[in-house]
């Protein structure tokens, strides 16, 4: 988490009793502070302190500059000195445990911003300062309580809306969150940071053109906001602004050659746009760059077989496979590929794994019944489709598949049925009414078998006429 500081110097509207050359070195070392000569200052306030030990002004400016010159070590004796002489001093007890954090003593810290905070209950810096270090050491509802103290005292203090709106994400209080984002871009109307989070709060909610407002007004700010830019692409991806997306990701590609993630994405648009070439171009890119990422392998298998190589596709499934072995849509895109390639029983198999892997899949269970009936093998196919009716009693192809597997073992009767179903789903089915006649009539139901096949003919299947000459008259 991202903190910023401010750190006060102490100066001296007079000193009675102090030395005038303490008073002298100590406003040169302010002077050089504002000049950022940082050794001159270090130099004159330990100037200060030799001629005067007791003034505890010095000591806290020299800390300061110790602080912003990282010597965080030597910041903390020079606070610590200056409580010594000046124990309710509540912004040394604040910085001292500011330069604690530097130096990850976190629980020090807090022990400091609570001396201050009991020094100044109304201190809102020393809250919201407590409630970072909470935060660093997982204290989350201590945080919670210290930044919202913070924001009580001070209603218009950002960093704090925005750290407690980052804790109020992670606690699943999106609404308050949002609130907390709300109020600290009112009051600080370019937080680049309240934007960005609010976009990616915007992105989980599906609010995607919200959330593309967000991230651009980030990159209003920072042209070269990698992430902006990345999360703007994948909500215009989501809105189906293809195009608009690409741009983005290549941006990001840009900035960071190596970014596995913005190649796939841009793939994935490329994809969508049926821009094959550049499509396979980008997720070649992701598996040069990460041999082993099996959804690269299976996208591109995707490319390929739209672009009518089925063989290639079969490849690159087949690797997804290696990598993967229980990953449902390589199995389920490879028997597909399959399929084209006219090798069913090898597609059997692929869709046989498939609903090993996911017993829900009903249109694993409809092509295995399907290609069993293909190659004759009816048995299989009722079984395999008798479980695609059972997850889906509503899709009229499934039982014209099964109606057709049970006339093929002889059970009429059953086929009978599955007619019966499709009739009742689809009353136009010129199929249906044909099966059904010419199994009425092999169940000796004559009357009724020659009614479907006059059906049949009315809605204009010729071939039911000639069976009609045959056993109607």
């Amino acid at each position: 988490m991202k903190r910023i500081i401010v750190f006060a110097l102490c100066f001296l509207s007079g000193m009675i009793g102090y030395s005038q050359t303490a008073i002298d070195y100590y406003n040169a070392g302010n002077t050089h502070v504002k000049l950022q000569d940082y050794t001159s200052a270090l130099s004159n306030f330990s100037k200060a302190i030799e001629v005067n030990p007791k003034m505890y002004e010095a000591y806290f400016n020299r800390a300061y500059v110790k602080d912003i010159t990282s010597d965080y070590k030597g910041a903390i004796a020079d606070y610590s000195k200056a409580l010594e002489l000046y124990p309710k001093y509540a912004k040394a007890y604040t910085n001292k445990g500011i330069a604690k954090t530097r130096l990850d003593d976190n629980r020090g810290a807090i022990a400091d911003f609570s001396k201050a905070i009991e020094i100044n209950p109304g201190y809102a810096q020393a809250y919201y300062n407590r409630g970072v270090a909470k935060t660093k050491i997982k204290d989350i509802y201590g945080a919670l309580a210290d930044f919202s103290k913070a924001i009580e005292i001070y209603p218009l203090y950002d960093k704090a809306l925005y750290n407690r709106a980052l804790l109020r994400v992670q606690l699943k209080q999106i609404s308050g969150a949002v609130q907390d984002l709300n109020t600290a871009i009112q009051v600080n109307a370019i937080s680049a940071p309240s934007y960005y989070l609010r976009g990616l709060i915007r992105l989980d909610m599906k609010l995607y053109n919200e959330a593309i407002q967000d991230f651009s007004r980030v990159i209003s700010f920072n042209t070269n906001e990698l992430n902006a830019y990345y999360y703007r692409g994948i909500c215009r991806i989501q809105i189906q602004l293809y195009g608009a997306a690409i741009s983005d990701f290549t941006r990001v590609i840009a900035m960071q050659p190596a970014n596995v993630d913005a190649y796939f994405n841009r793939g994935m648009a490329n994809a969508y746009l049926q821009e094959t070439k550049q499509a396979i171009a980008d997720f070649s890119k992701v598996i040069e760059l990460q041999p082993n990422d099996v959804q690269a392998f299976i996208e591109r298998g995707l490319c390929y077989f739209n672009a009518n190589n089925s063989r290639t596709a079969i490849q690159d499934f087949s690797r997804a496979i290696e990598l993967d072995s229980l990953n449902e849509r390589a199995y389920y895109n490879r028997g597909i590929a399959f399929v084209i390639t006219e090798k069913y029983a090898e597609a059997i198999q692929d869709f046989s794994k498939v609903t090993q892997i996911n017993p829900q899949n009903i249109s694993a269970f409809y092509n295995k019944g399907v290609l069993e009936n293909k190659l004759l093998l009816y048995s299989n196919a009722v079984e395999s489709l008798s479980k695609a009716i059972e997850l889906n009693t509503w899709d009229a192809s499934v039982y014209a598949q099964r109606a057709f597997a049970y006339g093929n073992v002889e059970d009429y009767p059953n086929a009978i049925m599955d007619y019966n179903k499709v009739i009742e789903l689809q009353s136009k089915n010129e199929k249906a009414y044909f099966y059904r006649g010419l199994y009425r009539i092999k169940t000796n139901d004559i009357e009724q078998g020659c009614l479907d096949l006059s059906k049949a003919g009315e809605l204009g299947m010729d071939e039911a006429f000639s069976e009609i000459r045959k056993k109607c008259n």
